[in-house]
């Protein structure tokens, strides 16, 4: 008689974070859902979204949870009741409280119920309840920071550096770190930066991810695209994917890359896939910068890797120093794209010095374009050992495996 194998119960917590948005779906499902595929764990994604929320996007709620199903995950919307003051960054310590006492309630029953013997928390905000029931559950934590929420915090403007709730959140980190059984960065740096503040941390390197089934090269598309905007066989193009804003993705950097280029009267072009592109060309407008070649789009994901295809290289300066490594770099990889980043991209900047994947910007060096013809030059050697990377380290695949191995771990 043939002995079914009992499958490890997990309980994967987030909070605040929308469902069906295309981050939670391509980081959090896709993963699980491949983890799922293993057979060796039950996962059951456990969400705490505020009430108003689950009246005003029941529609959207119920598509993430037709994905979910898809995907054979087990999924849990917990509503908890808004309080002035709460919100997902910066959390006032009055409202937090209040917050930690509504999760932590559900958090019993869900596991009680469930059975749960890992607990899994996507971010700080709900780290504290499972710290808080992890000896009565007798379940094992797992800490997966995604950024350091202090300091991210303090550069979108949410948190005064050395102020009572920052200090708040720099204990909690360091009473994560000690209580946690497993603790989750996105990067090396992000490890490093962790062991600094308690050394004793069993911290656990796993990359965020890209399907290379929607993210890979398409000559097609970058002959396309570059006989549209008409753009040369020979010119180079510097692109760059995401959100700008006043936060870590501030455009500032990219404005003075445009214009250090443009000072060297070189062929070269700028692509931003951006849904704040008329707000960035309003400001390259008004710092007086040229915008003939500045290319500026607001596309569907589903046409990001095209317009990756066009360009030679993705873009990843940084105003200030940042220990994660954003979704970005390995989406360019993806593509095949060697990495242009600054030093306080410290996530990209590993990359690019262990795997010699791209480069660095330091313009006081005044051999950039010596750099860029370096690497043209060598363009389809780079390009494949970019690939290479990607499946090392950000497939689907690898980052579903390693996530695998790390329930093993705590099981």
């Amino acid at each position: 008689m043939k002995i079914k194998k009992q499958c490890t119960r997990i309980g994967y917590i987030l909070a605040f974070e929308d469902l069906a948005s295309t981050i939670v779906q391509s980081q959090v499902v896709d993963i699980l859902g491949e983890v799922t595929a293993l057979g060796e764990q039950r996962i059951y994604l456990i969400s705490f979204q505020p009430v108003a929320r689950c009246f005003l996007r029941a529609a959207r709620l119920a598509a993430a949870m037709r994905a979910l199903k898809q995907q054979n995950l087990r999924a849990l919307i917990i509503p908890f009741i808004s309080i002035p003051g709460l919100r997902r960054f910066s959390l006032s310590a009055v409202a937090y409280v209040q917050l930690v006492a509504q999760m932590t309630i559900w958090l019993f029953i869900c596991s009680f119920v469930l059975r749960l013997k890992i607990l899994h928390c996507r971010s700080y905000v709900v780290a504290l309840p499972a710290i808080l029931l992890k000896k009565v559950l007798r379940s094992t934590v797992i800490f997966d920071a995604r950024s350091p929420f202090p300091e991210e915090n303090v550069v979108n403007g949410k948190l005064k550096k050395n102020s009572a709730l920052f200090r708040m959140w720099k204990h909690l980190e360091r009473l994560f770190l000690q209580r946690s059984d497993q603790v989750v960065v996105t990067s090396a740096p992000f490890k490093n930066h962790f062991l600094d503040i308690y050394a004793g941390a069993g911290v656990t390197v796993i990359h965020n991810n890209v399907d290379t089934r929607k993210f890979s090269f398409s000559q097609v598309k970058r002959d396309e695209l570059r006989a549209f905007y008409g753009i040369g066989a020979q010119d180079v193009v510097f692109g760059y994917c995401g959100s700008f804003g006043v936060h870590i993705n501030h455009p500032q950097p990219y404005i003075d890359f445009i214009r250090y280029v443009q000072q060297l009267n070189r062929r070269a072009y700028f692509l931003f896939v951006t849904p704040q592109r008329e707000l960035f060309s309003a400001e390259l407008r008004r710092q007086g910068l040229d915008l003939r070649t500045v290319l500026t789009v607001d596309a569907q994901p589903s046409a990001v890797p095209g317009y990756l295809s066009m360009c030679d290289f993705g873009m990843n300066l940084l105003l200030v120093p940042d220990v994660r490594l954003s979704i970005k770099t390995c989406e360019y990889l993806a593509v095949g794209r060697p990495l242009l980043v600054n030093a306080n991209a410290l996530g990209a900047l590993y990359f690019v010095r262990t795997e010699a994947v791209g480069l660095v910007f330091a313009p006081e060096k005044n051999i950039f374009w010596e750099d860029v013809d370096r690497v043209m030059r060598d363009y389809p050697a780079v390009s494949a050992k970019a690939a290479r990377v990607v499946e090392d380290y950000f497939s689907n695949q690898r980052v579903a495996q390693a996530y695998a191995r790390l329930y093993r771990q705590a099981s």
